[in-house]
């Protein structure tokens, strides 16, 4: 039961490569390692090697290389707007000046979620 398997797929900016090896164990204990990207999957990964492993101790590997200039973070703007306006709003309700720290707010917690 003891195996090792690897695949790599080149796309146009990246390649990424995955790894599963396994050893000889009377349990299944999957262990993963896998990029920041993918890690919202993970608990699907997990899920089809344990439907697909019947035992072993396996080590499954995601590898994210970029092979160029890659920009898949897109701001957005409509969304940022509306934050702002909002934000805004609820700082002239408690008689606070638009200040460094509504634009702070701004950058620090929303502008991230709008990248997605």
């Amino acid at each position: 039961m003891t195996g090792y398997g690897k695949a790599e797929c080149e796309l146009a900016l990246k390649k990424i490569t995955v790894e599963v090896r396994s050893l000889n164990s009377k349990v299944l204990d999957v262990n993963t390692r896998i990029p920041g990207v993918y890690r919202e999957k993970e608990l699907e990964i997990r899920r089809e090697l344990s439907d697909r492993l019947i035992r072993g101790k396996v080590d499954f590997n995601i590898f994210s290389e970029s092979l160029g200039v890659e920009s898949n973070s897109a701001i957005n703007s409509s969304m940022v707007k509306s934050y702002f306006i909002q934000l805004s709003e609820i700082s002239f309700m408690f008689f606070m000046k638009r200040s460094k720290y509504l634009f702070k707010l701004i950058f620090f917690f929303i502008v991230p979620e709008c990248l997605k």
